[in-house]
């Protein structure tokens, strides 16, 4: 995790990702193939986010997990086309 002036960039690697231009079939995710797969969101309250997201009805993917020291608070969701976005506290 790369932070600096208000900007977090997650370096991410998986051993098995492949391009998307070799695939013939479909993977398990956008996870499962080079390039982004997850964009993210800072947010100052993260309870009142995620008890507005629940009310809401939408389905949470991974999380949500607590604040530690080495992490902030945070829940992942998917968008309409299954893209993961994360929401993390301050």
């Amino acid at each position: 995790m790369l932070q600096g002036g208000g900007l977090s960039v997650e370096l991410v690697q998986h051993d098995d990702a492949v391009p998307l231009g070799s695939l013939k079939t479909t993977t398990n995710g956008a996870i499962a193939v080079h390039g982004l797969f997850k964009v993210g969101v800072t947010i100052d309250d993260f309870d009142a986010t995620l008890a507005a997201l629940k009310s809401r009805g939408v389905e949470i993917a991974y999380g949500p997990y607590p604040k530690r020291p080495d992490q902030p608070a945070n829940v992942i969701i998917r968008d309409n086309a299954g893209n993961l976005i994360q929401i993390s506290g301050r």
